[in-house]
């Protein structure tokens, strides 16, 4: 077995850099079939949205929160692969990944800070 090089990742780094992409590649197989893995993402995390929406218990609201992870973690890799085949040309699908990436970038910036200045505003 070789030493692992400073650039070398292993799965979980590899996981958190968002390269594992085995869920993006089932919904890329799926094209063709209506999406079904970012329908199935999407109906859990909005469903899940609106459970912690209504808690009334921290109990359901942790709960909640957990559910819409788990549709996130479909609904990102499967919206992204589709994104991916659905420009076959290399300057359009650099074009379209990086408007992907400015806007993914600009909301998880501005979420933290609109979600606690709602928080303050919204007794």
């Amino acid at each position: 077995m070789t030493e692992p090089q400073p650039g070398d990742q292993g799965p979980v780094e590899q996981a958190a850099a968002g390269r594992d992409a085995r869920p993006g590649r089932a919904a890329g197989r799926r094209l063709r079939k209506g999406h079904r893995l970012y329908r199935i993402g999407l109906i859990v995390f909005v469903a899940a949205s609106v459970s912690g929406g209504l808690a009334a218990e921290p109990g359901l609201l942790i709960a909640s929160r957990v559910v819409q992870g788990i549709g996130a973690a479909m609904l990102a890799p499967a919206g992204l692969s589709l994104l991916v085949t659905s420009y076959p040309g290399e300057q359009e699908r650099a074009r379209a990944l990086g408007t992907y990436g400015a806007v993914v970038s600009a909301g998880f910036a501005s979420g933290a800070v609109l979600g606690g200045l709602l928080a303050e505003v919204i007794p």
